[in-house]
């Protein structure tokens, strides 16, 4: 069953997406268990070619964070407790949040350490430590 203003799943060649320049209508039949549908739709424009070896993708508004919570870089976010440690953890940690913890600070090694031993990377880390 298709339900109006939605298309039932295609199975198509990615190179026939990927050449989808075109945005004039063409007429479709899709195959949707036993009824077949007919639909008038604009074909899709889908380019991986424009992006090739681009190291970044715009994305509007992305990186346009005003608020003044501290932002980590997305650099930052995979790297792996494990390599850190508690006391690169630590650092980082104190670095990013504007905060002078110390592993004397009650509560804090406990944290880190077991941020090391569920083998968190920094993001997460991040998001389970800062202030809300």
């Amino acid at each position: 069953m298709v339900l109006p203003g939605h298309l039932p799943a295609v199975s198509q060649p990615i190179h026939g997406a990927i050449a989808a320049h075109s945005r004039e209508p063409r007429s479709k039949s899709y195959a949707s268990g036993p009824t077949k549908v007919k639909n008038d739709i604009a074909a899709p424009v889908l380019s991986a070619i424009e992006h090739v070896n681009e190291t970044r993708i715009k994305v509007p508004l992305q990186q346009s964070y005003s608020g003044s919570r501290p932002v980590i870089p997305s650099s930052l976010t995979s790297t792996d407790c494990v390599k850190l440690q508690v006391h690169g953890l630590l650092r980082r940690l104190n670095s990013t949040l504007g905060t002078s913890y110390t592993q004397d600070t009650p509560g804090v090694s406990s944290l880190l350490r077991d941020c090391v031993s569920k083998k968190y990377d920094f993001g997460t880390a991040y998001a389970r430590l800062r202030l809300k």
